[in-house]
């Protein structure tokens, strides 16, 4: 319903119409649909895909053609009672320290911090701040909080950005989580396409070009370890305008996330349940390379 509410209309589009606006509503239109391109065979235009059936019934190996640097990312095996444990130590470290059994700077009291270790650029840095009369932040980290992985979070689009200002993956945004802002580019999916069952139990995810209005999205992006429920800001890197709020679901570094591409071509001649198509292929080996 959402979708049809959208002006689609191409001929009433505008002067500075853009073909990234063309290519949202193509993507809304014709999901995932492309014409075979004329030059080139398949294989060569879309390396790195493979022909797959059922999407239900079809796995794939995590890590798979992944870069040397994506090694570093920190990988946990249950996240999820790996973050039940850690509040339940929290909420005992808090008990203790209402009681006075655990050493903590109380509510109102004036404390000395030195921080070590820390490099000359940091400390200038911090030292400009106070200077200046800006609030320094200072706030301690839960364990494993301090590790980088794949963190994944639900977005939607503000709805006070204008729908002619698109958000497109990849591009760089600024997101604000708690005391933590860093630039990413996140990578969007969508959250409604998690696609189970039949022989494969592996969850998946459709990317998507463009985070749509009305309509919660998918964000993946490399970043420190933020734990579930904590509210997201993101805003334009470019004027740190609000584009979308949200909050953080799970830390996976194997999610797997799919770019799907349907060929199409023109149907020359139907008879029940057989259908002549012209003009998806253009090599034998286009044929040979999907059969």
């Amino acid at each position: 319903k959402d979708l049809e509410e959208m002006e689609m209309d191409p001929g009433a589009a505008p002067a500075n119409y853009s073909a990234d606006h063309r290519a949202m509503e193509n993507m809304l239109l014709f999901p995932d649909e492309i014409d075979t391109p004329a030059n080139g065979t398949i294989q060569e235009n879309f390396k790195g895909f493979r022909a797959v059936g059922e999407l239900s019934r079809t796995s794939w190996d995590p890590g798979e053609d992944l870069p040397q640097e994506y090694k570093r990312t920190f990988q946990y095996r249950d996240f999820r009672g790996l973050y039940r444990r850690t509040l339940k130590q929290l909420e005992a470290w808090e008990a203790k320290t209402l009681k006075g059994e655990a050493p903590a700077a109380q509510p109102g009291e004036h404390v000395s911090i030195r921080l070590k270790n820390v490099s000359p650029e940091v400390a200038e840095r911090i030292e400009a701040m106070m200077q200046s009369g800006a609030p320094v932040v200072l706030s301690s980290l839960l364990r494993h909080e301090n590790k980088r992985s794949v963190l994944n979070m639900v977005l939607d689009r503000h709805p006070a950005l204008p729908e002619q200002q698109l958000l497109r993956t990849r591009d760089t945004f600024e997101l604000h989580m708690a005391f933590r802002r860093f630039r990413a580019c996140p990578i969007f999916s969508h959250a409604a396409s998690k696609v189970g069952g039949g022989s494969s139990k592996q969850g998946k995810y459709l990317e998507s070009n463009f985070l749509l209005p009305r309509i919660p999205t998918q964000a993946t992006v490399y970043a420190p370890t933020v734990w579930p429920n904590t509210p997201i800001l993101m805003f334009r890197s470019k004027d740190m305008r609000l584009a979308a709020t949200g909050s953080t679901t799970m830390v996976d570094a194997d999610r797997i996330i799919l770019k799907r591409v349907t060929l199409t071509g023109s149907p020359f001649r139907i008879h029940r349940a057989t259908v002549v198509v012209r003009w998806m292929f253009n090599h034998a080996s286009d044929v040979l390379a999907l059969a």
